[in-house]
């Protein structure tokens, strides 16, 4: 049973039939709603902004019920700390209980590139350790292209932070010649990043 959060027009309301969800939109270009797999997720979003979770949707354009990720995953980002480019911290998000699994401290002489790919190395440790064949998703596409060629494209070795310099190492030995389902989060059809700092 899934249920549908409509943030704009008629009635903004919870809904738990697709009919009733249609009625309230299906007249109106710019309505504001989605799809979820159980009410408490449901009710998290209707108290929220919409853009968190579908940015600009539009009824008229693609169904977005039938663009949908797998709860079966994980899902992860970064972000700079007091909008330093240079403070970085990262974090992974269970999308089946919307917990989150690992959450960094902040590294210093880091880059939103290097994050992204430890939070994938994160995430695919978590995966190995609870032997769960999960989806990951990311929605930098340069650290999925380094994890999935098990490097880290820059020269970290420079990097004035030697614990993160030792970090990267142990994840290029944990990745190498394996290979993992991590796949782009698709920002168009599903909204912002679930993991997120928000601090945009």
């Amino acid at each position: 049973m899934k249920f549908y959060v409509v943030w704009k027009w008629i009635v903004p309301w919870i809904y738990n039939s697709w009919k009733d969800c249609e009625d309230n939109i299906k007249w109106y270009s710019n309505a504001k709603y989605k799809s979820f797999p159980n009410q408490r997720l449901a009710q998290k979003a209707y108290n929220e902004h919409y853009n968190k979770y579908i940015g600009n949707y539009s009824s008229k354009t693609k169904n977005i019920f039938n663009a949908s990720y797998s709860r079966n995953s994980i899902v992860v980002d970064w972000a700079c700390k007091n909008n330093t480019n240079w403070d970085m911290e990262f974090q992974c998000l269970n999308m089946e209980t919307w917990e989150y699994i690992f959450q960094s401290k902040v590294y210093k002489w880091g880059t939103n590139n290097i994050a992204e790919f430890l939070a994938l190395y994160e995430a695919i440790k978590w995966r190995d350790e609870n032997n769960f064949n999960w989806i990951i998703y990311s929605d930098s596409t340069i650290a999925i292209s380094w994890i999935k060629r098990w490097v880290c494209n820059t020269d970290y070795k420079k990097l004035d932070n030697i614990e993160l310099q030792v970090y990267i190492w142990e994840a290029l030995k944990y990745i190498k010649w394996k290979v993992f389902p991590i796949y782009k989060w698709d920002t168009v059809w599903w909204g912002e990043n679930p993991a997120d700092y928000g601090r945009k």
